[in-house]
């Protein structure tokens, strides 16, 4: 199936010379596709060869880690650099404008943001497109040209069989029968229809009645407005993903501020979760397979369903399950506990692992070890003495080194089995700090997969003063 597996037996270029009179015309070129599936980069690069030159595409960070080194390292090859869409970006943002500023090559930004997978449909654009145009064209000697690009996704071969077997598992899954005497697209309607009454009596305590599309938007409008409100934020006339962002940004910190396992936190989980829970309801207009019945809309809507009911991934194989663990979790709230510190005294390290996404993640059983655990990586610590003397004479000489910093320790990351939407795993180390000198010294902490390359680096810096 094309669009399932991101087979891409055959790619039709139309209107390349929208992108090429602007090129040779010397402006700065601003292609912004929409953004209908994974596969979306794999079209853009196939276009760039047609091009005869690499596009600068703008990618969020999650791609660069999900795929490992060499993938990140090809991605930057092409073109590729990293977006973190949940904050405020501004190296990302400096690069996206000094390439319509300055460089030949065309930059490529998806404005939607995010994959929903409604192909027929554009959603509301993030400001940040906009935003990087404008900059550019106020601090460029050139003209600044945005051109509009449309994907489109059709199946070569037919994926019925399947989408009836994947649609007679969603209505086992709410203990129904399977309705075999109706079409697939009246089948979609009915699960969806049960599980958001579902839904509905989960938040507000009773099924409601009425247009789905009507429905959805106001389950929506309903978690966004009681976040909105325990948060004191005023959206305005922000969109459901500005929205979203905003909030999710104030529950994450939060959280960060919280004390492992008090109320207050359980409470920022639960709104992540209702957060996600609204971004899931987003990706459903209501109204998208009853207005055109195709089979590319039918099969979009029930993948988002065997995800999101059945929590099944539409590619289900562990290594993706790791690789969506690797691409999630983050090390936030990096800290020193106390201080300040006198050569001798106890250092403690504080951070967590967070889960960034908007989706559970769920961790699959490594067998490899002496008993299986349920393993989502593992860390490592380094201590560096800064100065021009990076010797620390309290360690032992047998402590490996690379370059100027000293391991302090690591281990791996046992957990359970599941990881919410928004939970941290917290972790605390101490640094004995016996025969140091005084001075500054900085602590690494290296989260890397099982079995290779590290993920993320942070680091925090403290001093030690003389007895």
């Amino acid at each position: 199936m094309q669009i399932r597996k991101h087979r891409l037996v055959e790619i039709e270029v139309r209107g390349l010379e929208h992108v090429r009179q602007p090129f040779e015309d010397g402006c700065g070129v601003l292609v912004t596709p929409n953004h209908a599936s994974h596969a979306d980069c794999f079209s853009i690069y196939d276009l760039a060869g047609r091009f005869g030159m690499p596009f600068y595409v703008m990618i969020a960070w999650q791609n660069f880690v999900r795929d490992g080194a060499l993938r990140a390292w090809i991605l930057r090859q092409h073109g590729g650099f990293s977006v973190d869409r949940e904050g405020n970006d501004l190296a990302a943002f400096r690069q996206a404008v000094d390439v319509l500023r300055s460089k030949p090559n065309p930059l490529v930004i998806f404005p939607e943001g995010d994959v929903y997978h409604l192909n027929d449909r554009i959603l509301p654009f993030r400001e940040g497109p906009a935003a990087i145009a404008l900059s550019a064209a106020r601090r460029a000697d050139r003209s600044i040209v945005i051109v509009p690009c449309a994907i489109k996704y059709r199946y070569v071969d037919d994926p019925t069989p399947e989408l009836v077997e994947v649609v007679g598992r969603l209505e086992g899954s709410i203990h129904w029968r399977p309705r075999t005497d109706l079409t697939l697209a009246e089948r979609i309607y009915r699960v969806a229809e049960g599980a958001l009454s579902l839904k509905e009596i989960e938040y507000y305590g009773h099924s409601c009645s009425g247009p789905l599309r009507e429905r959805i938007r106001k389950l929506i409008d309903f978690i966004l407005s009681r976040l909105e409100g325990c948060y004191r934020l005023d959206a305005g006339d922000a969109t459901v993903p500005e929205r979203v962002k905003l909030l999710r940004q104030q529950a994450i910190r939060r959280m960060a501020e919280s004390p492992e396992g008090s109320s207050e936190r359980g409470k920022c989980e639960e709104d992540v979760a209702d957060l996600f829970f609204a971004v899931q309801l987003f990706s459903y207009p209501g109204d998208y397979v009853a207005e055109d019945p195709s089979i590319e809309r039918i099969a979009e809507t029930i993948d988002k369903l065997e995800e999101d009911v059945l929590g099944e991934k539409t590619t289900s194989a562990e290594s993706d399950d790791m690789e969506s663990i690797y691409s999630s979790l983050k090390i936030t709230n990096a800290r020193i506990v106390g201080g300040p510190f006198s050569v001798g005294d106890t250092v403690t390290v504080a951070y967590e692992l967070t889960n960034t996404s908007y989706t559970a993640l769920r961790v699959p059983v490594d067998k490899s070890f002496s008993r299986p655990f349920n393993l989502v990586g593992t860390r490592q610590h380094w201590i560096e003495r800064k100065g021009d003397e990076s010797a620390i004479p309290g360690i032992s000489p047998r402590i490996a080194r690379e370059g100027s910093k000293y391991a302090a320790g690591g281990s791996i990351i046992p957990t359970k089995s599941t990881i919410g939407a928004g939970e941290s795993l917290s972790f605390q180390q101490r640094v004995s700090t016996k025969g140091y000198p005084a001075g500054a010294y900085t602590y690494y902490i290296d989260y890397k997969k099982v079995r290779g390359d590290t993920l993320q680096t942070v680091k925090v810096d403290f001093e030690l003063a003389h007895k």
